[in-house]
């Protein structure tokens, strides 16, 4: 299954297939030129929270939805982009109900005539009571919607992902993991019936490792190519937040291997709910999908902040704004505000408080206290503005409170007002310089990070010197 990086059929896509609030029509019309720019050659739309996609997947769309899939796929096909739809059934899909398949070809049909280029059938995330969990029934019910798709046109893409979807090969033949207790059945007795009943060129959607994977070997994906004895495209978390909605991932693309491009047949990343933000972290792995060897990260996340931005010191800003909000809590080689945890280092490292190092410190602070009006100046009517605006606001608050606590040290302000500002500022939901994985995604998580708080740091630091307060 090896294929060449660049030509057919590697896939370089991306997938909306977070929960939360689905893209508006102009935000799909926007990321869709932005992908034909950048060199993806696939969107897949997968919204879990569009009704019609999934729990009332039965529904019709209206001729006034299914006119915007029309404009969505016109578009997609001007940009080099082949449109899918993806359509997910398996919460309440029964087999015993014959009226069942015929609204769901019903769907596809009504899709397909609006201009999608491919379907993909998803039985991700399903209940325990799903009837759709028996491998047979699914393996079935992917063969007939495989060949209603082929037999209306043989050139229309076709792939799906199971309710295994994620592991280690020798998790799998173990036939251990968190999947393997919440469906009582082993992964193998679903590859064993998608291998009767579908043809094995139809690819399988794979988030590698676990739900949210640090990394992405050349050899782990090999073995589960092997596995699974059909190509496999890595269903990629990230840089999707919807589980992790208090952080914002606009770093760059890390953690997986170039080899992965000779394994698989393609990568379809899951995007952030913020349409516009999406723009940095992408524009990165589009460098990395075209040439993973002589990917830079560092280089192209500059590239992706000036491409952002209407002007040279508009970028210098924004790059101060990425700094801060560029680490994952799963993401190998993923770390944030790199230069504040420096300086915090720097400052307090002696018993003596240095000037000069205290100095740069609060230079940086301040540069972070104004960026929220230096991005509004620069980014006149930007999307992207209104999108991080929670992080900026919030960005200013850490750093007020932070320049206060400088200001008690060098006996400029009292203890009382840092505290209250530190307070509100720790008080916010959204989370700037930091990380931050909850204890319930862990079962969904293959090597996790630490959690990381450069401001929790900074305060703390601050905190250590105030009994006796030291001047310098």
């Amino acid at each position: 299954m090896s294929n060449d990086r660049g030509a057919p059929p590697w896939v370089r896509g991306v997938i909306e297939g977070f929960y939360g609030k689905p893209f508006s029509h102009q935000e799909r019309i926007e990321l869709l030129r932005f992908l034909g720019r950048h060199g993806f050659d696939c969107y897949v739309y997968a919204p879990k929270d569009d009704p019609r996609h999934r729990e009332h997947w039965r529904d019709p769309y209206a001729a006034d939805e299914l006119s915007r899939f029309r404009e969505l796929a016109g578009e997609a096909e001007r940009h080099g982009i082949r449109f899918l739809y993806a359509l997910a059934p398996g919460l309440t899909y029964d087999a015993s109900q014959p009226d069942d398949f015929v609204l769901l070809e019903a769907k596809i049909r009504a899709v397909i005539e609006a201009g999608a280029r491919g379907i993909a059938l998803l039985f991700d995330d399903l209940t325990g009571d799903s009837t759709t969990l028996d491998p047979q029934l699914q393996a079935s019910v992917i063969r007939r919607v495989y060949d209603l798709v082929t037999a209306i046109d043989d050139r229309l893409a076709f792939w799906f992902i199971g309710n295994f979807y994620c592991g280690d090969a020798a998790e799998i033949r173990g036939e251990g993991g968190f999947w393997r207790a919440l469906y009582g059945r082993s992964a193998l007795e679903y590859f064993a019936a998608y291998a009767q009943h579908v043809p094995a060129s139809v690819p399988m959607l794979w988030t590698g490792p676990a739900v949210f994977s640090a990394r992405v070997t050349e050899g782990d994906m090999k073995e589960i190519c092997a596995m699974v004895g059909r190509p496999v495209i890595l269903w990629d978390n990230f840089p999707v937040n919807d589980t992790l909605r208090d952080q914002l991932f606009v770093g760059p693309y890390v953690g997986r291997d170039p080899g992965i491009a000779g394994v698989l047949h393609g990568v379809v990343l899951n995007l952030m709910s913020q349409a516009a933000a999406n723009q940095i972290p992408l524009a990165t792995a589009a460098e990395f999908l075209s040439d993973g060897e002589r990917y830079d990260p560092e280089r192209a996340l500059e590239r992706a902040i000036e491409a952002a931005s209407p002007s040279p010191g508009a970028a210098r800003h924004l790059a101060t704004f990425v700094a801060q909000h560029r680490g994952h809590p799963v993401l190998a080689g993923s770390d944030t505000a790199q230069e504040l945890a420096a300086l915090t280092t720097a400052a307090f490292a002696a018993d003596d408080l240095d000037p000069q190092r205290v100095a740069a410190l609060r230079f940086h602070l301040e540069q972070l206290r104004d960026n929220e009006a230096h991005l509004t100046a620069a980014f006149t009517d930007a999307p992207l503005l209104a999108e991080i605006a929670p992080w900026s606001r919030q960005m200013g608050r850490l750093a007020r409170a932070a320049l206060a606590g400088l200001d008690v040290l060098a006996g400029d302000a009292s203890r009382d007002g840092f505290v209250s500002l530190r307070d509100e500022s720790r008080a916010a939901d959204h989370l700037v310089a930091a990380t931050r994985l909850p204890g319930a995604l862990q079962p969904f998580v293959a090597g996790a990070g630490e959690t990381v708080d450069r401001f929790a740091e900074l305060f703390a630091a601050i905190e250590s010197r105030l009994e006796p307060a030291r001047r310098w």
